[in-house]
């Protein structure tokens, strides 16, 4: 789904009975923008709830990784040129309880601000992806 700065793809893949969220952030406007690093699994890392994951019967997955509060500084941004794409990969299965053989709908969702200075929040969120774990 496109915003105004950011456009996030997702895909899923399960690798030796882990489940695996591949992001692409792509900056499709004129102008660098920065953005969170802890918004985008930065590191391979998850530190806080980025994904909305449903199973079959609709029920929403709770998060059970660390929540990452802190003091923001202009080193906690990523830059990311017009036209160019960062990627990441975590292992959501280490964060949310999926179990072998059932389907869940997953989505990447947060909310992110283009830079230190500005104020507006917006939210972004990724396709909806159908995996069977």
């Amino acid at each position: 789904m496109d915003i105004n700065f950011i456009k996030v793809e997702l895909s899923v893949a399960k690798k030796d009975r882990k489940i695996f969220a591949n992001l692409i952030f792509s900056n499709n406007t004129s102008e660098t923008v920065s953005i969170d690093k802890l918004r985008t699994c930065h590191g391979n890392k998850i530190q806080n709830n980025l994904f909305k994951i449903f199973d079959e019967k609709k029920r929403m997955i709770d998060y059970d990784g660390p929540m990452v509060k802190r003091f923001i500084t202009p080193e906690d941004f990523i830059m990311i040129d017009p036209g160019q794409k960062i990627e990441t990969s975590v292992e959501l299965d280490e964060v949310y309880e999926l179990k072998n053989g059932k389907k869940y709908t997953i989505q990447y969702s947060a909310y992110l601000n283009n830079n230190l200075t500005n104020s507006s929040i917006e939210k972004i969120e990724s396709n909806v992806v159908e995996v069977i774990c």
